[in-house]
């Protein structure tokens, strides 16, 4: 199942003024460029469909699935599950469950929901019968994620502004050495 975003982050990783400072921008005619750049370069790396496959800054999301065994979160840096709730094999009411009965596990796909030991309700058969939200991020400020996937950032907006189109003609282009895909390396959530 995929990941459903219940809570966005309130604040923003990259600033138009930081932007502006780090490309050197003295006016002010490209704020709504800058904006969008800022927000398709966030998009290019958080979340569960980002490169990284880790929120940058905290945020809710909800997770379904039809069986225990199914509820993976699908994001590297989960830091909580705020809560799980299923629906009984009975056809009673869906049930929160106790936190004490569920605890998160990491592996090298992720987080996933693990129940305590001699904890199995049985579930109702429904493609949703499982629903668990959990909170990622790196933390709820900018100043929380790392530098390096900050520079990275910067980096990627600097592209987009000076090339705005798709292929660069008339110069032979090539990747700088440290540039944004080794600084982002260290941060993204690797399948093995």
């Amino acid at each position: 199942m995929r990941p459903l975003l219940v809570t966005a982050p309130t604040n923003k990783v990259l600033s138009i003024e930081s932007v502006m400072q780090n490309l050197r921008i003295a006016h002010d005619d490209d704020h709504a460029l800058l904006a969008s750049l800022i927000a398709a370069v966030t998009s290019y790396l958080d979340g569960p469909w980002g490169v990284l496959r880790n929120c940058l800054l905290d945020q809710v999301w909800a997770i379904r699935g039809p069986k225990w065994s199914r509820i993976r979160f699908g994001i590297g840096n989960v830091q909580s599950i705020e809560g799980v709730r299923y629906w009984p094999a009975d056809g009673g009411a869906e049930v929160l469950m106790d936190p004490g009965d569920y605890r998160t596990d990491f592996d090298s796909h992720g987080a996933f929901l693990v129940l305590g030991d001699g904890v199995n309700p049985a579930l109702a058969v429904r493609a949703d019968a499982v629903t668990a939200h959990f909170k990622a991020g790196y933390g709820a400020e900018a100043d929380s994620v790392p530098e390096a996937v900050k520079q990275a950032m910067h980096l990627l907006v600097g592209h987009y502004y000076k090339h705005s189109e798709a292929v660069i003609t008339g110069t032979r282009p090539t990747e700088l050495p440290m540039g944004a895909r080794a600084l982002l390396a260290p941060y993204r959530l690797q399948r093995v």
